[in-house]
């Protein structure tokens, strides 16, 4: 029987819609709210996930 390391990768998500002059400017305008914990993602904002396993070597 072998052995693995199993990495869980949980994805949230949150659309926000903000009025800006361009695409980066509104992207850095929701980063900062982000960082100021304007957004804060739950649970509720649970969108997939994914499971990746790899075999481990064998320890000498």
């Amino acid at each position: 029987m072998g052995r693995y390391e199993v990495k869980i990768t949980e994805t949230l998500s949150m659309d926000i819609e903000v009025e800006a002059e361009s695409a980066a400017a509104a992207a850095r305008k929701v980063e900062e709210a982000w960082e100021n914990s304007k957004y804060v993602l739950t649970a509720d904002d649970f969108k997939e996930v994914n499971f990746y396993a790899q075999e481990k070597e064998l320890e000498e």
